[in-house]
């Protein structure tokens, strides 16, 4: 199997798009229009008939070539209108043409190899009735919804990107140096997906939690949430995310979490009856991939 590097202004985006709509493995973070906006600049492997592809997410720093997970992207990897098998997937991985790379692939590129590190998602398939889904709830999801509803809290999948930007400001400090980068992806996810950004209100009208859903395909992902000190309080989190899945209950859709391998978010995620969904981290020249990923932005 001949595969071919192709930089990005030598790339074809609708034989590129097409293999990601196609294949099991897709995902929105791979499509040409999400890349452009996380990773501008990415490169491409890819066979000859465009059946088997790989996005390459590239920096440079000092001069150094090297390839690295994007900010606002959990997965990337090898994408395959045909079934992959082990020897395809490291076959590819042996073609990354930079010496220096740290890479998230995705769940369907798992395989045989002690040296990968697995990173923990959640899922959750909301095609059962409400009732249904809301049996398969956690003790303690319960009971932060419970202690939700005791407050007058108000959900809406309205909310102004002001308001949105407004509250990541004041209360995400991590989420501040990616303010413009996620603007940016924004204007592109209205532009080919749906998306819709979810508050909690009080009574009173003050913002208590918000996050922004972005829908692909049968996927919903669940991203950049972000809560006041108040509504850590009141569980507002809790609340918001329970009406989504009441609303959206009996449908396709699955709900992606986005993670977490930090047991803390894993247990809320979990709370909800979602369910683990691994994905594999490749990773070269490990001591000089650390010095870049802090100082990628």
């Amino acid at each position: 199997m001949m595969i071919r590097h192709f930089k990005h202004h030598n790339i074809d985006k609708k034989k590129y798009d097409d293999c990601i709509l196609q294949s099991s493995q897709g995902t929105v973070y791979a499509m040409s229009w999400y890349l452009d906006v996380v990773s501008p600049g990415w490169e491409l492997l890819a066979t000859d008939d465009f059946e088997t592809i790989m996005p390459i997410p590239v920096k440079q720093k000092f001069g150094i070539t090297y390839a690295i997970q994007p900010h606002l992207c959990q997965q990337l990897g090898i994408f395959s209108s045909r079934d992959l098998d082990e020897s395809i997937l490291k076959n590819f991985i042996k073609q990354i043409p930079y010496s220096i790379y740290r890479i998230q692939l995705n769940s369907g590129n798992i395989f045989q190899d002690q040296t990968i590190l697995l990173r923990h998602n959640y899922v959750l398939d909301m095609s059962l009735p409400y009732t249904n889904l809301q049996e398969r709830y956690k003790t303690n999801c319960q009971r932060n919804i419970k202690k939700a509803k005791t407050e007058i809290q108000n959900v809406s999948n309205f909310t102004s990107r002001e308001a949105f930007f407004e509250i990541l400001h004041t209360h995400n400090g991590p989420i501040i140096k990616l303010l413009d980068l996620l603007k940016k992806l924004l204007d592109s996810a209205e532009k080919y997906a749906k998306t819709e950004i979810w508050n909690v209100r009080d009574h009173s009208g003050n913002l208590l939690a918000c996050t922004f859903f972005l829908y692909w395909k049968n996927r919903v992902y669940y991203m950049v949430p972000v809560s006041s000190p108040e509504g850590k309080k009141l569980q507002s989190m809790s609340f918001l995310i329970d009406q989504f899945i009441q609303r959206h209950s009996s449908t396709d859709l699955i709900l992606d979490f986005e993670g977490s391998s930090i047991l803390n978010i894993a247990r809320f995620y979990e709370g909800f009856g979602a369910n683990l969904e691994r994905y594999p981290v490749i990773n070269k020249d490990n001591f000089l991939t650390k010095i870049y990923s802090s100082i990628r932005v």
